[in-house]
């Protein structure tokens, strides 16, 4: 396990900075949105096999989760105060990576129509 581990993850982590972390990130959602069916569902389904792609799927997002390098949180929830909250769709915790604290990367999904089906 632990060759897989810097045979598959490590390399996969050479971010050069925030940007380019943020920037696959992006490519990803893309690429998981081309693959996934969504002709059913409303915003949350659609989310939902959005991030199930990204852990299981996805060529270079599924081995970080897998080793535990990303975390892709799901109905994201933090608190504003005692009494006020603010939800995210689609968090991704990436800590520090080469020595970059890359942080967290917030997506909110939004269905911007829906077909006739």
């Amino acid at each position: 396990m632990l060759n897989d581990f810097s045979q598959i993850a490590l390399p996969k982590m050479r971010f050069k900075s925030k940007e380019e972390a943020y920037l696959k990130i992006l490519r990803a959602i893309v690429e998981s949105y081309r693959n996934i069916n969504k002709s059913k569902g409303l915003e949350n389904k659609i989310r939902d096999r959005i991030v199930f792609y990204l852990q299981n799927k996805h060529p270079f997002f599924a081995p970080l989760f897998q080793f535990e390098l990303i975390t892709i949180i799901p109905e994201y929830c933090s608190l504003l105060s005692e009494t006020k909250t603010n939800r995210s769709d689609i968090c991704f915790s990436l800590g520090e990576v080469n020595g970059v604290n890359v942080g967290r990367f917030i997506i909110e999904c939004k269905r911007l129509f829906q077909q006739p089906s």
